[in-house]
């Protein structure tokens, strides 16, 4: 569920589904979360696995901050996010093995179309071929406030830099550090 979310995220044009597809990322890794620690229980090594791993939760910037931010979303009235932009990927000379790809930020104020640019990029004055790849909105990630504490956007994970207090950044992250601990955590259910 937490992975169709961050595919969601990625791949919508519309606003409103971009919002629904984070609040699902919460949820989800909420959930994955809560099936552990009652699955693990708080004795033996996995006891103590748990033990790290929360406390990771607890500390790392955006592990907390995806804890508070579903909080807030579920028991708050405040907006967790906010609209910013439509983000069009575009590869740089398609039939290039060495093609690169950049993003383009298109604006507006209601957020509720999908355009395919025509983008014309020039190099030493020749025009050079451009592909849109892919477009999806960006939603910026806001202040939150749960349980009277207020807990701002992660600029860090584990000790690297989070590039970008966006949504689908956060959640692509997040979605990373949730399958390893998935997958070590099935190592328990093979005693």
């Amino acid at each position: 569920m937490a992975e169709r979310a961050v595919e969601n995220l990625r791949n919508c044009i519309l606003f409103d589904e971009v919002e629904v597809a984070w609040s699902d990322f919460l949820h989800a890794s909420h959930r994955i979360f809560t099936k552990l620690e009652v699955g693990l229980g708080s004795g033996g090594k996995e006891g103590y696995w748990w033990g790290r791993i929360k406390h990771k939760r607890k500390k790392d910037e955006l592990l907390s901050y995806i804890l508070h931010a579903r909080n807030s979303d579920e028991h708050g009235i405040n907006e967790i996010a906010s609209r910013h932009s439509l983000v069009t990927t575009c590869l740089l000379n398609p039939g290039d093995p060495k093609g690169k790809t950049f993003d383009l930020y298109l604006y507006d104020e209601a957020g509720e179309f999908s355009v395919s640019p025509a983008v014309r990029i020039e190099k030493n004055g020749i025009a050079q071929e451009v592909e849109v790849v892919r477009q999806r909105r960006k939603l910026v990630l806001k202040r939150v406030v749960d349980r009277g504490r207020w807990y701002d956007p992660p600029t860090i994970h584990q000790g690297l830099k989070v590039s970008e207090p966006e949504a689908f950044v956060v959640a692509d992250i997040g979605v990373s550090f949730l399958s390893k601990i998935i997958e070590e955590a099935e190592a328990f259910a093979e005693y």
